[in-house]
Formats: structure tokens, sequence, C-alpha cells
């Protein structure tokens, strides 16, 4: 799922900028047992640079798996900084018998260089995994962000200490941060494992009147094993005006067998809100 929050724009088709997003649930330990030779990242860090994309994000990924992807893609000479182009957010700790005792988590990568990433966690599920939401902003367009998310799929009792579902409370908790971003003039791309079918009610607040239609998808690539999450589309996004600001304007996919690239348009940076400045993050921050 490919989800865009974004504050009006003007008239003006000036300065709107078009984005390739790619997403993958890659199931690195349960299906891909921590490997890095079994020709999954490989053919991802591939389609990647095949599809020309902007940003791609993952989920289920080993810290191995991590970390071959970012060599494969500086060797490809996918980003444009060799040195800051990835974000990694664990949801499992090392020293577990999850990813041959490695870390376990969600991670984003962006062909232009990013800033300092938020990790926000997520509501427990009463599960190992510490759900969490990944998200960095471009250096040259810090109102543009993309995220990336891995919900829980417990759905059939209270999470711990609330009467509501775990699914429930990812879904709002993510919203909201979206909202919160949002607010503060961003433009914001969300790709990931919601875990919930996109015309499901609880949904509904994610999406605004300006979206109401699912997209029509494109299908092109790599054919994996149905029980993994993955899916294209070609997507364009151009909000209106008389938009209400507190909501999200969204964009559906359905699901595929393929690596997922939407085509995402419309992020315009708003002059009067640019920030003036941003540090380059240290080295450490790229993991």
């Amino acid at each position: 799922m490919a989800l865009v929050a974004a504050p009006p724009l003007t008239a003006s088709a000036d300065g709107v900028a078009t984005y390739s997003v790619w997403q993958w649930n890659i199931s690195g330990n349960e299906m891909n047992k921590n490997s890095t030779t079994n020709g999954m990242t490989a053919a991802a860090a591939d389609s990647i640079v095949g599809t020309h994309s902007d940003f791609a994000a993952f989920n289920e990924m080993c810290h191995a798996q991590f970390d071959d992807i970012i060599a494969r893609l500086r060797t490809a000479g996918w980003p444009q900084d060799p040195a800051n182009f990835a974000r990694w957010a664990p949801a499992i700790s090392g020293g577990t018998s999850t990813c041959n005792g490695g870390e376990f988590g969600n991670a984003i990568f962006s062909k232009q260089p990013l800033g300092a990433a938020d990790r926000i966690t997520l509501p427990d599920d009463g599960t190992s995994e510490h759900r969490n939401m990944l998200c960095d902003q471009l250096l040259s367009a810090p109102h543009m962000r993309f995220c990336t998310a891995h919900l829980s799929y417990l759905d059939n009792a209270p999470a711990p200490g609330s009467t509501e579902t775990p699914r429930t409370l990812q879904l709002a908790a993510t919203l909201t941060q979206m909202e919160k971003y949002h607010a503060n003039g961003d433009t914001v791309i969300i790709a990931g494992d919601f875990n919930a079918r996109p015309d499901w009610g609880r949904m509904k607040p994610y999406y605004s009147s300006a979206v109401n239609t699912p997209t029509t998808m494109t299908t092109p690539g790599i054919t994996t094993s149905s029980t993994t999450t993955v899916g294209s589309a070609t997507v364009t996004v151009r909000p209106p005006t008389t938009d209400p600001p507190s909501r999200t304007r969204a964009v559906r996919r359905r699901r595929s067998t393929s690596p997922s690239c939407a085509r995402i348009a419309s992020h315009r940076e708003p002059p009067t809100r640019q920030r003036s400045s941003v540090q380059a993050p240290a080295a450490a921050e790229q993991r």
C-alpha cells in the first residue's frame, strides 16, 4: 500500500515533483532465512535500479540483507551519495533466533541524500516484534518525507491495556504521525505492509474525498512466491486546493506479484515553510 499526505497546492504547476516508490515485504527471516545468496537481495536491488525508483521500502528484513542491498545499490551507482541513502529501524533486536541472531526490522532507501530519521514506536501487540514506523526527509527538500511501517496482523483480541485491537491502534498511530507531518507543511509518502485491505472501514480515515476509486495498476517485473506481499503501480496524485488540511490524501493499490513501484506526483516544497538548514547525519545514521 502506498499513501500520500500533502498540503494543498497552489494553482501553478511549477515545482511539482514526481517520485517513483518501490516497496516489498521480503519475509527476510521466515521465507528467506536471513539469506543474501539465494537471489532475493540481488533481484530486489536490480528491480530498484531497473525501475528507476526514487525511494524503496522493505518490511520483515534481516540486517544482513539490509547491508547486502546497500552494497549492491552502491555498486550499481544508484544513490547520489553512497554514504547517506539508507535507514534502518529494528523491530526485533539481535541475539534471538530470528535472522540467525541479527536484527530484524524495516528499512528505507533513497536515491537522493537523506536527513535525520524518525523512528516511531507503534502500540504494542504483545509479540516479540516491536512494530515501528520509519520516516526520513530529503536533504534537498526537507518537506518531502518518505516512510514505511509494518503493522500487526493481530485483530481478534484487545491490545495490552486497551479495548482496541493491536492493528486498529497501530493504524491510528501511523495516521496520527502522518497528519503531524502534514500539519507542518510536509508531503508524506508511506509504503508498507499494513496487514489491512484498502477497502476496510478502519482505513476510511486515511482517505479524502479527492481519492475515491482504485488506481490502474501495471505489474511488470519479477515473479515471486504469492505468500510474499509485493506489487507495482503507476500513480499520479494531483491534490485539489479545496481538500481539508486535516485530511490525508491516499493512493490505493491492489496486491500483485512483482516488487512495488508506485509513481507518485505533486510534491511542492512550500517556500515560506522551508527549513533553512538541515545538517547531514553522522556516518552511524546509515542503519
